[in-house]
This record gives C-alpha cells, sequence and structure tokens, in this order.
C-alpha cells in the first residue's frame, strides 16, 4: 500500500537573480522574496517554444520594486510543502515586468518569464558537418550554442542501426531552436526546454522512471475527465509531475467515453457546416499508466490556489526498449498514444 504522502503546510521559495547563466549554482547577487505573498501560475508542455510563468508579488515597497526592475534578471520559483516533497516549479529568464493595484490598500509587481528565451531567440548556429556526422555531434554542437540552458534527458542519438549519420555534408545556420527541429524530425522526436534543460524525446516515448501514484490518497481533486486531447486531471501541487514523465492512475476514477471498440473511441460534436461529425478521444491504458504532456502549476501563499492541472496520454507498455544518452545508465522505454 503507497504511504501518503505529507501535503499540507505550504512551502515556497522565489529568488531573482542578477545574471543569465546555465544552472542555479551559477547564479549570483540573488534577492529572497519568499516572505511575501506570492501568486503564480506557469505552463510547461511539450512544445519547442519557452514554457512561461507570471508570478505576483504583493506589496512590495517601491525602493525594493525600482531595485528588482534595474537589475534582475533570472528567477527561479521553488514550491511544494515544509514536510514533504518540494522542488523547482520554474527556472527562467524575466521579459516583462507590470506594476498594479488590486485595491486600496494592496499593490503587486507582476513577472512574466519565459524558460529558454535566450536560448530560443539568441542561440545562433553557424556550423559545417562533414559527410558521416552523427546526429549527436550535431545535437552536442547546436546546443552548446544556445546560451542559458544545459542538456537533460536525451534519447541516444549515436545508437547502432537506429539514427544514421548523415551521407552528404552540410551548413547549419541559424537559430539553434529551428536545427534542433530538423534532427528531432528526422529521428521521430520532439525536443523542448523545461526548467533550463533541453530534452529530446521520441513523438511515441517518455522519460523513464518510476510513475508517480495518483489517487485520492496522494493529492487527486475532483474526478479526471477522458477527452480528445488526453486524460484531464487536478491534483494537489506536484513538482515531479514534470513533462514527459509517468503517472499511474485507476481508470475507474475516470470519466470516459464509451464504446465498444475502445481503440476507436470517438465523440459527437456539431461542426461548423451545421452537421453531426466524429472526432476521436484519447484512449485509455489498461494499466492506468500515462505521460504527462503538459503541466500547468498554479499557487498562492495566502489563497487557496496551490494545484497542478496534468494532461496526460496513454502509454503502450507494449513498446520495446528506447536507448538514452549513455550517461543516464540503461533504460527501458515505452511508447504513448
Amino acid at each position: 500500500m503507497t504511504t501518503a504522502p505529507n501535503q499540507f503546510l505550504r512551502w515556497v521559495q522565489l529568488q531573482l537573480y542578477t545574471n543569465n547563466n546555465t544552472t542555479p549554482k551559477d547564479l549570483v547577487n540573488s534577492i529572497n522574496l519568499s516572505q511575501f505573498r506570492i501568486r503564480f501560475n506557469t505552463v510547461q508542455c511539450d512544445r519547442d517554444s519557452p514554457n512561461n510563468t507570471i508570478i505576483r508579488i504583493y506589496n512590495l515597497a517601491p525602493a525594493t520594486v525600482k531595485q528588482i526592475k534595474g537589475a534582475y534578471q533570472n528567477v527561479i520559483l521553488n514550491a511544494g510543502y515544509q514536510n514533504g516533497a518540494h522542488g523547482t516549479v520554474f527556472f527562467g529568464s524575466i521579459k516583462q515586468f507590470r506594476e498594479g493595484r488590486e485595491n486600496a490598500t494592496d499593490t503587486y509587481l507582476d513577472l512574466l518569464c519565459a524558460d529558454g528565451d535566450l536560448a530560443f531567440n539568441q542561440g545562433f548556429v553557424s556550423q559545417s558537418f562533414p559527410s558521416g556526422t552523427s546526429a549527436a555531434t550535431q545535437y552536442e554542437t547546436i546546443t552548446s550554442n544556445m546560451p542559458g540552458v544545459s542538456t537533460g534527458y536525451t534519447l541516444n542519438l549515436s545508437a547502432d542501426g537506429i539514427y544514421r549519420p548523415i551521407i552528404r555534408g552540410k551548413v547549419v545556420f541559424g537559430l539553434g531552436a529551428d536545427a534542433l527541429g530538423v534532427i528531432a524530425a528526422s529521428v521521430g522526436a520532439s525536443w523542448s526546454i523545461q526548467n533550463g534543460k533541453v530534452i529530446m524525446v521520441r513523438d511515441a516515448d517518455y522519460i523513464p522512471g518510476t510513475a508517480i501514484q495518483i489517487n485520492t490518497q496522494t493529492g487527486l481533486i475532483g474526478v479526471p475527465e477522458q477527452t480528445d486531447e488526453g486524460i484531464k486531471l487536478r491534483v494537489l501541487l506536484n513538482t515531479n509531475a514534470r513533462v514527459r514523465t509517468l503517472i499511474q492512475l485507476d481508470n475507474t476514477l475516470i470519466n470516459q467515453i464509451g464504446s465498444a471498440d475502445p481503440n476507436a473511441l470517438a465523440m459527437l460534436y456539431y461542426n461548423k457546416r451545421g452537421t453531426d461529425a466524429l472526432m476521436p478521444v484519447a484512449p485509455t491504458n489498461q494499466d492506468g499508466i500515462y505521460c504527462v504532456m503538459l503541466a500547468e502549476h498554479s499557487g498562492d501563499t495566502r489563497g487557496n490556489e496551490w494545484y497542478t492541472d496534468l494532461l496526460c496520454l496513454a502509454v503502450n507498455k507494449t513498446a520495446g526498449p528506447t536507448p538514452a544518452i549513455p550517461s543516464k545508465g540503461p533504460v527501458q522505454g515505452g511508447n504513448t498514444q
């Protein structure tokens, strides 16, 4: 039986930094705003565009607001529980400040932030690759030219017989983000930046690891829903639920769309032509194993919100092993549907 986690007594840590570097340990000259009332909403998804967050800090002194707007460029937001699990909700750069007032007594400063913004917009690559260059070498060269990020989980692009070296030499000239998109498409994968780390995972795969148990004892709120986009559910704030990681959910808890053929689920909708049409519905998994494709963390240190909203796809457990980068060690992968 799974032990219920400690999910009470909220804990949050918000720090701003004066420079843009690759990892939190390299950042210097921080200001800690953890004791103020803080509201946040983060959106993290499997897309080759920056994840984003809006962080609202209440009732800062005018001098502090001026100092923040004039000096600080980077933000790390950690959240969770005082006697339980906590982790990084967002790591990225501040793109815009917004001041305002909610009422006669409460002022706020909004931080509009993006994850990997420098890498997406300023990671320029000018490099020639000779015939026989592997996808792994191209990937390493391109990511090394993308500022402010490091490499996270990546499938093994050097695996023999899976990802072949280029036949002809080629030149890469332009944004590294565009070049990574080309590599990802050539190997049937997708890439994204998650909290400052570049990850690349096969389109129908996931990051290996132990599935997070989701039930009423571990923070499930409300009733999960089966939709055309995937399985949607809400849990108490859980920073372990990251993009392309696994969760395990009892299918009896899901409001499902009925069908005689679970592999051909569809729902009726009224289209623009004024006629009924069929729209496919994301299937469930017999073992209740799902891959997180989108995670939205929202919280308020003085309010009710302290949630993680997930959109997940079913995992195909019949898939064979997926190689990862050698530094990650031997792993067993699988497929999403």
